[in-house]
């Protein structure tokens, strides 16, 4: 339940009712389909929203004819074929398509309205990227740059008193159109926390009636529960953006990216904003691809084995190998041992996106595994010409409750990396600190730092960072996304710190698991 929503609306009973344009402008520019409005007597874009210019890379929309926007050539290419556009009450384009700026190809879902705005008719034309893999944390994280600036800007927009009244009835015809035809579920609040608007697509993707939320308290009427089922706290005092599960009327769940946003007005609250999309077919694309990895390591394990052990049973002695036979049988055992590993780190991420990894949980003493684990990696520490020291020994003597193979991966991972990416002759840092609920490891470095580029991604699957590549060209860019994974399962979470030469790889597990 969404209980800390109800601290911005006691906060803000003071607060003047909100102005419909505020929101209007708010859910305009929030959209995440790329919208165009259309005088439907001329032809001329009279709005454009920050999506489409970001979508396209052009930002000479408004004041052309539709006609006349290149891009749009294959669908309304002269006036003739905007008159069949604006005759129609709805027309749809799917998988269509697109050239950007940059000449990048891509597809998009094309939909056109036609309605009544007072004594004009309006053109409204909605373009949604359609690509199935794309990151939905991506797509995400931009709309809080997107809301700020939209903020920002409607502030100003309201503080020009000599335009208000033509700002609000051009926001107002926008916000009528978008609230009746927008492809995203909009809901949005007053300064108390009830319900105002909530428009077709969170009607029927929720499951309730106008009229059955309409003037509710938005905490009492949308139920949110993270991939657990554990009912999710937001602060609505930061953006807030995830994909989590919200409970429709008939109780089951849907899965959904969802962004959050409180509307403030002169450090006053004046309402909260949600936007939100289905993703059930992201989703099932995602299980159906981890089925296909599990299904494929599964099936690679046997022949990798047999090669293995085939290498093994050669037992040629060196003397009778010419150098040239030498350097090929130490690449393919090599190769071997690369790609056995690799595919045992498929299986354990198909094991746990699919929900398949069960945890074993073992009580052990954390001093004695850390020091059993150093002992075990010395010789490749000693061969790299590194050394291991390790801190907070005092913290490290506890009795911890966790899934060995899970937590031997999380620290085979991060050590071999902290050796690998760091300086020759320079020593890396085991820290084990203890807090009231939790145990916080660290494995620091002396190294090249990480990019700022790179730090958005340093945990997602297959990738690796520029400077990762320049010490090791192979590399399945796993070992990160892994570490996330197997911590999360474990019910902590990791990160990182990278500066003035030293990196700083840390992850935390619970005391009572």
């Amino acid at each position: 339940m969404l209980k800390q929503l109800s601290e911005i609306f006691s906060r803000s009973n003071n607060a003047s009712v909100q102005s419909p344009d505020v929101f209007y402008r708010q859910i305009f520019e929030n959209s995440q389909d790329g919208i165009l409005l259309v005088d439907a007597e001329t032809g001329v874009i009279i709005e454009a929203n920050s999506y489409i210019f970001q979508l396209f890379g052009y930002e000479e929309f408004v004041g052309k004819k539709i006609w006349e926007i290149d891009l749009l050539n294959n669908i309304i290419p002269n006036m003739e074929a905007f008159e069949g556009l604006r005759t129609n009450r709805t027309t749809r384009y799917e998988n269509l398509p697109l050239q950007t700026k940059d000449g990048l190809l891509i597809k998009v879902t094309f939909i056109s309205n036609v309605y009544e705005a007072g004594e004009k008719r309006i053109v409204q034309c909605n373009i949604r990227e359609f690509t199935q893999g794309k990151a939905i944390s991506e797509a995400l994280k931009s709309q809080n740059v997107l809301l700020e600036n939209a903020q920002k800007t409607m502030i100003k927009m309201i503080e020009d008193l000599d335009q208000a009244k033509k700002e609000i009835e051009r926001e107002k015809v926008k916000g009528d159109a978008l609230v009746l035809s927008i492809g995203d579920g909009v809901v949005a609040t007053d300064q108390y926390g009830r319900i105002t608007v909530v428009n077709s697509a969170a009607r029927r993707m929720l499951g309730w009636s106008f009229q059955e939320v309409y003037g509710k308290p938005l905490v009492e009427t949308l139920e949110l529960e993270d991939s657990e089922g554990k009912p999710l706290l937001v602060d609505v005092n930061s953006s807030f953006t995830s994909e989590v599960f919200c409970i429709r009327k008939d109780k089951t769940k849907l899965p959904i990216a969802i962004n959050i946003k409180a509307i403030t007005w002169s450090d006053k609250g004046i309402g909260v904003v949600i936007t939100f999309r289905d993703i059930t077919q992201e989703k099932e694309i995602d299980r159906i691809k981890s089925e296909f990895i599990s299904i494929a390591t599964h099936q690679l394990k046997t022949p990798i084995a047999g090669m293995r052990w085939s290498l093994q049973l050669l037992d040629i002695p060196e003397e009778k190998l010419s150098d040239q036979q030498k350097t090929h049988l130490k690449n393919v055992t090599n190769f071997v041992e690369v790609l056995g590993s690799t595919v045992n780190d498929m299986l354990n991420v198909s094991r746990i996106e699919l929900g398949t990894q069960n945890i074993d949980l073992q009580d052990i003493n954390l001093l004695e595994y850390i020091y059993k684990f150093l002992e075990e990696i010395k010789p490749y520490v000693e061969t790299s010409k590194r050394t291991i020291t390790l801190t907070g020994i005092e913290n490290a003597r506890v009795a911890l409750s966790t899934d060995i193979k899970l937590l031997h991966g999380i620290f085979q991972n991060l050590i071999s990396n902290a050796v690998e990416y760091s300086d020759p002759g320079t020593e890396v840092v085991v820290d084990v600190l203890k807090e009231e609920n939790f145990l916080k490891i660290s494995i620091s470095n002396i190294g090249e730092v990480i990019s700022e580029a790179a730090r958005p991604h340093m945990f997602e699957k297959f990738y690796r960072a520029a400077e990762a590549k320049k010490v090791k060209e192979g590399g399945t860019g796993m070992g990160l996304y892994i570490v996330k994974l197997f911590v999360e399962k474990l019910g902590g979470r990791v990160g990182f710190e990278s500066e003035d030469h030293k990196t700083v790889f840390w992850f935390t597990l619970p005391l009572n698991h």
